[in-house]
């Protein structure tokens, strides 16, 4: 009796397991956030990058600020001195950003990264050389007394992408606050929920039924 108990949970369990994973995407992804915080405008980079479907010119160079907005590039983390980045393209996406202004960071931290998208081929993103391929990054700049409309920066959410199945990835700018889920993304989160819920109940039932027949 106790093996159909373990089965049942072990059921359960795996409803759970699916029921979280609706939605999620299968590929791995690098966003750059650019918020309003207080009397400054705060830009943080975090995530990851596959780029074996991307092409390396050979390109290398090193960015001398500590952040920047342009109308064809975003510079995030600790880039001033002699930070060497390399250069990947072969992504589809805008061919121009929504940036109307140049404004240079008033301080950073973090790994360099960068993207731009007319230097040297197209839209590319610029990584330190010395990067090991898996690693995550993770960079926060400020843009002191700013505010969004004064650097020029027109909300909403961007996206270039590149690759598929295993090496499908992407880089997203995304301007003001996190966007709202939709009808849709709220109905696959009660989805998962009805299902990890309906799952246990099911599975405790199950386990009641097998101690009043012992």
């Amino acid at each position: 009796m106790k093996i159909a108990v373990k089965s049942s949970w072990a059921s359960a369990a795996a409803a759970i397991v699916f029921a979280l994973g609706l939605g999620s995407p299968a590929h791995a992804e690098y966003t750059f956030s650019v918020q309003q915080v207080g009397p400054d405008v705060v830009v943080t980079g975090s995530g990851t990058l596959n780029t074996t479907a991307l092409t390396m010119p050979g390109a290398q160079t090193a960015f001398g600020a500590n952040g920047a907005m342009t109308s064809v590039s975003v510079i995030t983390g600790a880039c001033g001195g002699a930070v060497a980045v390399r250069q990947f393209t072969g992504m589809t996406g805008p061919t121009s950003l929504p940036v109307s202004t140049t404004t240079l960071g008033s301080s950073g931290s973090g790994d360099c990264v960068a993207f731009t998208t007319v230097l040297n081929g197209g839209p590319s993103v610029w990584i330190p050389s010395a990067w090991t391929p898996g690693d995550p990054f993770s960079s926060t700049n400020t843009f002191s007394g700013q505010t969004l409309a004064s650097m020029g920066l027109t909300p909403g959410t961007y996206v270039w992408s590149w690759g598929s199945g295993p090496t499908a990835d992407r880089y997203i700018l995304r301007i003001g606050p996190p966007p709202v889920p939709t009808m849709g993304e709220w109905s696959l989160i009660a989805l998962a929920s009805l299902l990890a819920a309906s799952g246990l109940f099911a599975a405790a039932m199950q386990a009641r039924r097998r101690r009043t027949m012992i």
